[in-house]
């Protein structure tokens, strides 16, 4: 990581306002990237699915705490944090730093989040990067219950169970990737107010991703990066995904635990953009 980052507070819109906190850092081609569900920015420092630090002196990296995530509001109905909505935030972020065009891109949630952002504006986004993407469509409505489930428990223990998260200790440097991803989220979770969880879990069982006829109509080159043997992400859907979009392509790493291969293929798609050679 080259520098130290821009950070600043930017009001946006829904049902209720909400301050969200972002962040710029690096140079090059805008790259708008959006964390996972109940991630941070904080916990990307720590133990990011994409070492995105690695990539900025590519690509300038604005990075933004959701609502209800990190140090942003918690504030919002849970329309607000509907994925088509953080879609919707992610574009008042950007809005705050460029008129220009951008690449977007995500984990998980936030890879929902820039596929909803490029239906919303196809015509600002150079290319997406969408990193392990979550349960959809026919595999979406078992998943839409654990979430209601989880943010009813979480809303009546006020958040206990991941208080008691601090009490698992740490994963080691030799743990696998994963298990150190989990271990990072574990220690976060306790410091985050409940309502934010709550409020995210709500929003996220309103989800799905967009229909597939919308998708078909996504022109721009699309980076897809997936892992196997993870009924979360599936890899079903990084398949379907790539057979939908008219531009993509998928990179499936062998092991879920070593996904260190994917900074490089980033990069590599970044320069061979035409805004960015």
């Amino acid at each position: 990581m080259r520098g130290t980052p821009e950070t600043r507070w930017i009001k946006v819109s829904g049902c209720k306002d909400a301050n969200i906190l972002a962040e710029s850092l690096g140079t090059g081609p805008t790259f708008i990237w959006a964390h996972s569900l109940m991630g941070s920015m904080a916990q990307d420092m720590e133990g990011a699915v994409l070492a995105w630090r690695e990539l900025t002196d590519v690509a300038r990296i604005i990075r933004y705490d959701a609502r209800g995530h990190g140090c942003s509001d918690v504030t919002g109905e849970p329309e607000d944090f509907r994925w088509d909505n953080l879609a919707r935030t992610l574009w008042q972020v950007t809005d705050t730093y460029t008129e220009d065009k951008v690449i977007v891109g995500g984990a998980s949630m936030g890879c929902a989040t820039s596929l909803y952002a490029a239906c919303q504006r196809p015509e600002q986004i150079v290319a997406m990067v969408l990193v392990i993407p979550p349960t959809a469509w026919e595999l979406r409505e078992k998943m839409k219950r654990n979430y209601n489930f989880i943010a009813k428990f979480v809303n009546i223990t006020r958040g206990l169970p991941f208080r008691l998260l601090k009490l698992i200790p740490a994963a080691r440097g030799d743990a696998g990737f994963q298990r150190r991803v989990m271990s990072v989220m574990a220690r976060h979770l306790p410091k985050i107010n409940y309502r934010g969880i709550v409020g995210a879990m709500r929003g996220a069982a309103l989800s799905d991703l967009p229909p597939l006829e919308e998708l078909k109509k996504l022109t721009m080159p699309v980076l897809i990066l997936a892992w196997p043997d993870d009924p979360t992400h599936p890899l079903s859907i990084a398949e379907k995904l790539h057979d939908t979009l008219p531009n993509s392509q998928l990179e499936v790493i062998e092991n879920a635990d070593d996904p260190y291969a994917w900074p490089q293929m980033v990069r590599k798609f970044i320069t061979a953009l035409p805004r960015a050679q």
